[in-house]
């Protein structure tokens, strides 16, 4: 329990910088976070001892955060289906279910293990490493906290979906009808977690970093699961570190997207799974279904590497006596989202049909080969290439390329080969089922489980031959800094150039050098126990993140400095001006879009502004599936042959939508041009914009032009 204290007190410490430059400046939120977090961590550690005892810290810290995970999970959909999603519902249901530990016995203490003991006082080489390692996640950090949200995805619905539910205190559906259909009905375990770091701050203080977590949980269950394969640790290390240093993953950890919640999520089932298979422990299986559970409440994507994970060793050592014991947990925190589809629309992978084999079982708005009609996805194999480079990112594939093929030969002289062939042969069999099992393939984030697996390869090169890993080494360190500084050859492929840009901007090397240096002393010479020793880290890290965090505001005011390279959505230059104006004129607003599919930004500072899109006919409170139901019933209906099928706008209906506006008692009125994939659905006039701005700037009686720019109109709605 000290422990626990320390380190949320810790946490709140970090946040108290970031807050206050934010407008967080009153101390109930801050109370809020500590106690939330106190009642959480303390249910995944009592949890654990009870049930889940771990065989070392690195084991206890990666059941520590899939508990925790799950706990937010479970708590939130609970009080999200009776409308009572707020700060002080979860802080009593958190509390009331302390209850019954009163009334338990630990059944198995939890068990020692020295699998950590060589790197808590590293030495030498390893110290570099982990000085750069910490050096880049700090920055990383700071750069997230200072920069709003601009990905496109999280500005759709990964950062929007949880705000409105905190607004509502209710998880519903959530309308996209700018785009693809599906993220309204996706699974969203990981828009649960940001929603859990909303509750306290009621804004995104923390949400907008919310997958820094997941980035460095990835990275422990990576070092965990090579040291479960047997390597040693020192060797481990290096499939830990290279996931760090992969760009695309770095960008992810800035911002409020799921992949690395799913490629987490993966890992942990992969870790657990190898567990289990060794263990045959009815808690290791369980275990194991809780994190299953997890991945395939996050994404759909998921589903596409399901096969894999079931034809697994562990699924194989675990029939039928045992796999059974993780039935409860991956049903319990995935099949809620998959079954609320199939009860509303009739197909738990709504709007797509559930087809197997080529056949329709249960019907959908439209088939998965419909959803193929994008400009997301890509026929020709030769350029499948060029999204396996952008997933790594070009620095580290090109690196690894030849590790890959030394680790597989260093393997090949192992004696005990399972289950660790399956899972250093995972990676390559998740490209075909990437390639023809996903729509949209050429989102390479979606290869990120693969491309985390993959980096196994970097520890068993490591044991090709006698005398080279010293060698190795030198080139590991050479590769890091590589890929953290950038600059390199150019490559040529299918559709463009691409280069190794590096993960740190250039002009702030010098800092970058005296944190890694700072920590490089610090390891080297404190004398701590593994225990403190951890939390001594923590602590550090806490304290540089802050010192880097309040820098940056002083150098760069306003949003800080670009502390990284970190790769953003191209979102269109015009919304931001925008977005500010709405920001600065509005207060507990009430706002309807239209023409864009991202809303989040016009929630305000602390989402003071309700947000919400406003369907243009009579029927007010429908989604896209109740359109979908009713076109179905149509004489003579035919499926769709696009996934961007846009039943919700086919009837236009001025005085309808204008009942609508008012039923919502809506303020202003944020009118944006429609996207190029989105115009040649819906109608638009000469300037590209929806039917809304033509009703709005013929009656201006009702609608009053306060904002223009060439993409973006704002009216103010008279006569409320």
């Amino acid at each position: 329990m000290r422990r626990i204290l320390e380190i949320v007190l810790l946490l709140a410490l970090t946040l108290l910088a970031p807050g206050f430059w934010q407008g967080y400046r009153s101390p109930q939120p801050y109370i809020l976070f500590t106690l939330l977090n106190l009642l959480l961590l303390t249910h995944a550690r009592l949890l654990m001892r009870h049930f889940f005892p771990p065989d070392g810290p690195e084991d206890g810290i990666i059941r520590m955060a899939v508990l925790s995970f799950a706990i937010i999970v479970l708590a939130e959909l609970a009080l999200g289906a009776i409308g009572w999603l707020t700060p002080f519902a979860c802080l009593m249901l958190l509390a009331i279910l302390l209850l019954p530990y009163w009334f338990l016995h630990p059944q198995v203490e939890p068990q020692a293990s020295s699998s950590l003991s060589p790197l808590a006082r590293p030495r030498g080489l390893a110290l570099l490493l982990l000085s750069l390692l910490f050096a880049v996640s700090v920055f990383t950090l700071s750069f997230g906290m200072t920069h709003l949200p601009a990905r496109y995805d999280s500005l759709t619905y990964h950062l929007f979906f949880p705000a409105t539910w905190l607004q509502d205190g209710r998880i519903e559906i959530i309308p996209t009808p700018f785009g693809d259909q599906a993220p309204a009905y996706a699974p969203s375990n990981g828009e649960l977690f940001f929603l859990w770091l909303m509750l306290p701050f009621h804004g995104d203080l923390l949400a907008r970093v919310g997958q820094f977590p997941f980035y460095l949980l990835g990275a422990l269950t990576l070092y965990s699961l090579a040291r479960r394969l047997g390597q040693k640790p020192e060797h481990a290390l290096f499939a830990a570190l290279f996931f760090l240093l992969s760009k695309p993953v770095v960008s992810q950890a800035t911002g409020g997207d799921v992949d690395l919640v799913l490629c987490a999520t993966f890992l942990t089932t992969v870790y657990f799974g190898t567990l289990a298979a060794r263990s045959r422990r009815s808690s290791d299986f369980f275990l194991l279904g809780i994190s299953l559970g997890l991945y395939l409440g996050t994404k759909f994507v998921a589903l596409i590497y399901l096969p894999l994970l079931l034809i697994s060793p562990w699924v194989v050592a675990g029939l039928p006596s045992r796999i059974a014991w993780a039935l409860p947990g991956a049903a319990a925190l995935a099949f809620p989202w998959y079954l609320r589809n199939w009860l509303i629309a009739g197909s738990p992978l709504y709007p797509a049909s559930l087809e197997i084999a080529g056949i329709t079982l249960i019907q959908g708005a439209y088939s998965l080969a419909t959803m193929s009609n994008s400009p997301f996805h890509a026929t020709q194999l030769s350029f499948l290439p060029t999204v396996v480079t952008r997933a790594f990112g070009t620095g580290l594939f090109l690196f690894w390329c030849p590790f890959a093929a030394l680790g597989t030969f260093a393997f090949l002289k192992e004696r005990n080969r399972w289950p660790a062939a399956f899972v250093l042969l995972m990676p390559f069999l998740m490209v075909p089922f990437f390639w023809w099992g996903i729509p949209y393939n050429t989102a390479a984030r979606f290869l990120f489980p693969a491309v985390s697996l993959a980096m196994l390869s970097f520890s068993y090169a490591l044991e090709f031959r006698k005398g080279w890993e010293r060698w190795l080494r030198g080139v590991y360190t050479l590769g890091t800094l590589w890929l953290i500084l950038g600059t390199g050859p150019e490559i040529g492929l299918p559709g463009q150039i691409m280069t190794n840009a590096g993960i740190l901007n250039l002009r702030y090397l010098l800092p970058f050098l005296v944190l890694t240096l700072l920590v490089f002393w610090g390891l080297g010479n404190l004398r701590l126990k593994i225990s403190s020793g951890v939390a001594g880290a923590f602590a550090f890290f806490c304290a540089a993140s802050t010192g880097t965090f309040v820098l940056s505001m002083r150098a760069c005011p306003g949003e800080g400095c670009r502390l990284i390279r970190a790769e953003s959505s191209p979102i269109p230059q015009e919304m931001f001006p925008a977005w500010d104006w709405i920001n600065r004129e509005s207060d507990h607003a009430n706002i309807a879009y239209t023409g864009n599919n991202i809303p989040y930004r016009l929630l305000g500072e602390k989402f003071k502004n309700r947000v919400s899109y406003v369907n243009i006919d009579q029927h007010l409170g429908w989604r896209f599936h109740d359109y979908d139901l009713a076109t179905r019933k149509r004489p003579g209906y035919k499926p769709p042959d696009t996934p961007k099928p846009a039943y919700d706008r086919e009837e236009k209906n001025y005085e309808a939508w204008v009942r609508n506006l008012e039923t919502l008692s809506i303020d202003f009125l944020f009118v944006s041009v429609l996207s190029p994939n989105e115009a040649k659905y819906l109608w638009q006039d000469e300037e590209g914009f929806p039917i809304e701005q033509a009703w709005a700037h013929s009656h201006p009686e009702t609608f009053v032009l306060v904002y223009h720019n060439p993409k973006v109109k704002i009216y103010k709605r008279l006569g409320i």
